[in-house]
């Protein structure tokens, strides 16, 4: 009787199926796709002591029949595995490759896997980010070339109306009543600058209409101040009433001479402060492309070319986890803001394609690689630290040495 009850008393205790911890029965059900990717990669040789522990801990859990001597042994067995195989983990096999449960009988997935889904979203943000990229730059390439062009059209046609003025100014002191060939030449060059003139105004009316919608914003509408408005109306009020009381003939025609030229060149001042805003308005917009949006977009290009390489890498190794798509986030916001810092150190002024494709350059360099931005803030505030402390060192020291009588 008594050998009867010391074989149960050392007969190992089974702990019912429902009193086993979630955690242990969702870990045996992993352990089998870990040895199920160990054995169809063959690189990795698993100890056959190893295999046996781990694999019959999978039908002790189903037979109900687990104990806490096969829980410390099946730990002990799964961790040796996991030390071979690292890097690679258990996590990262499931969010990289398909378990059973996802294949149909032809061996197709019915879902896709973690690893799959990273792929997709960032190759998507990729394309996404590349053509607001290039729809930037085009958008701003064709502004600065509109607004470099206009200005010197304009510049051109101001030297060539003082030449023309020279030129008549000669004429009349000799007399002349027949236009030379000069004249005629830059007669015919003001007309070609003039249509120059309007085709590069019109085009640039059209590029900033395009910002002026995605703003909400109306278009620009020539205006002056109230001053000048309120001087052209008593101008044209006065030599209205001076033009129905006047008598004279050619007074009238004087006077009614004196009308047009002033409503003439009311309009002029009306069109010209259109194109004075039209222009203002186009290099605070390029400033803003050059400053902020262009580099805040390659920096975050870099940041998503760097990522899809290191999410190639790690799927090749089998080491991606759901954990990874978090650093991949945080990569990508420090790269935006990386690029965008850099282009805090462009020059406003330069609005030119050449001029600004090394700092955009650079933008997407320090966004591939925040690491090396980052270092160099380090440093640098470092540096300056140091500098300070050794300035406030030296003031206290010449502060409080003892004068010489």
């Amino acid at each position: 009787m008594s050998a009867e009850v010391t074989a149960s008393e050392n007969e190992p205790q089974h702990i019912p199926k429902d009193k086993v911890s979630s955690d242990v029965s969702k870990t045996v059900q992993e352990a089998q796709h870990l040895i199920s990717f160990v054995a169809n990669q063959g690189v990795i040789k698993m100890d056959d002591q190893a295999l046996e522990v781990i694999i019959r801990s999978k039908y002790l859990l189903e037979e109900d029949k687990w104990t806490v001597e096969a829980e410390i042994e099946f730990w002990a067995m799964l961790d040796k595995v996991t030390e071979q195989i690292n890097p690679v983990t258990i996590q990262s096999l499931k969010s990289i490759v398909p378990e059973d449960g996802d294949l149909r009988s032809d061996g197709k997935k019915t879902r896709r896997t973690p690893a799959t889904m990273a792929v997709i979203f960032y190759r998507c943000l990729a394309l996404i980010c590349m053509v607001l990229l290039l729809t930037a730059q085009i958008y701003w390439v064709i502004g600065a070339d509109l607004k470099s062009n206009l200005q010197d059209i304009f510049d051109q046609r101001n030297k060539a109306n003082l030449d023309l003025e020279q030129v008549k100014a000669i004429k009349n002191e000799l007399n002349q009543k027949v236009k030379n060939p000069q004249e005629l030449k830059i007669e015919a060059n003001l007309v070609i600058l003039n249509q120059r003139l309007d085709a590069n105004y019109e085009l640039l009316l059209s590029w900033n209409r395009i910002w002026q919608i995605l703003l909400g914003k109306e278009q620009f509408q020539g205006k002056v101040t109230e001053y000048v408005q309120f001087k052209h109306t008593t101008l044209i009020n006065s030599l209205t009433e001076s033009l129905a009381t006047a008598k004279n003939e050619t007074l009238k025609v004087q006077t009614d001479e004196q009308i047009k030229d002033e409503k003439l060149r009311h309009a002029l001042d009306i069109a010209r402060n259109k194109m004075f805003l039209t222009e203002l308005s186009a290099e605070f917009t390029l400033r803003a492309l050059q400053v902020y949006l262009l580099p805040l977009l390659y920096g975050l290009l870099g940041a998503t070319t760097f990522v899809l390489r290191t999410l190639s890498s790690e799927i090749k190794n089998l080491t991606f986890t759901r954990d990874s798509t978090i650093r991949y986030g945080l990569r990508l916001s420090l790269g935006a803001l990386a690029g965008m810092a850099i282009g805090w150190f462009l020059k406003p002024d330069e609005i030119n394609f050449v001029s600004s494709l090394s700092p955009l350059a650079i933008a997407f360099l320090v966004g591939y690689n925040v690491d090396i931005m980052f270092t160099l803030m380090d440093r640098l505030i470092e540096n300056l630290t140091k500098k300070f402390k050794s300035t406030k060192k030296e003031e206290v020291t010449c502060k409080y040495q003892p004068q010489s009588k």
